[in-house]
């Protein structure tokens, strides 16, 4: 693999390869000597893996720029190591031009992502920015409403909610509408989804 990225980028003439490592140990100890502009990282490899070799490079080599090779495309994954600081994330199984693109990019001050990376970003971040908005909608609840809600997410019957609270049904129809109202929500799915993001009620409930 390390061979095959090479011989691709020594055909760029923009491009001056200054070192190659055979593991995460190996290539913190080449960064921190060679101190190069970009450095692309196997994200799995023996001894360091990638994230350890990020944060080790971002404490002695600030300027160096990193690119991460890898096979995971789980958004969990690049959230965190964007945080450490990335440029790139290229996806293994891609078509090796593809590093190249991400090379060019990251050296003129850019970010570039795999297609499947940028698109699971995008879902993420969308999904972050409905949670804070979802967070403010649930402070708006009174504190019956709140109880209500995790109830009927919790897939219990209006009736079984009602006995348990000791009041009416059409009381709590009359919270859970209310309740629709303020989330802006249409079926009980919805309210399970959302108590589900939150952590009010647990996955293997539902």
């Amino acid at each position: 693999m390390r061979e095959g990225i090479q011989a691709v980028l020594q055909k760029e003439p923009q491009f001056d390869i200054v070192g190659v490592a055979g593991d995460g140990l190996e290539a913190v100890e080449m960064i921190k000597s060679l101190k190069p502009d970009i450095v692309i990282l196997d994200y799995a490899m023996p001894n360091l893996d990638g994230f350890g070799v990020t944060k080790e490079i971002r404490k002695q080599c600030k300027d160096t720029k990193i690119i991460i090779y890898s096979m995971f495309s789980d958004v969990e994954l690049v959230v965190s190591l964007l945080k450490e600081g990335i440029s790139g994330y290229v996806l293994k199984g891609q078509p090796i031009s593809e590093m190249v693109m991400a090379v060019n990019a990251v050296a003129k001050g850019g970010i570039f992502y795999s297609e499947v990376i940028g698109r699971n970003l995008q879902e993420y971040l969308a999904e972050e920015k409905s949670g804070g908005k979802e967070d403010d909608v649930l402070e708006n609840l009174s504190d019956r409403e709140k109880e209500i809600f995790v109830l009927l997410a919790d897939g219990l019957t209006v009736k079984e909610i009602a006995d348990q609270l000791y009041i009416s049904s059409k009381t709590v129809e009359t919270h859970k509408y209310n309740i629709m109202d303020k989330l802006n929500v249409k079926s009980i799915a919805e309210f399970t989804k959302i108590a589900v993001k939150k952590k009010l009620i647990e996955i293997n409930r539902v």
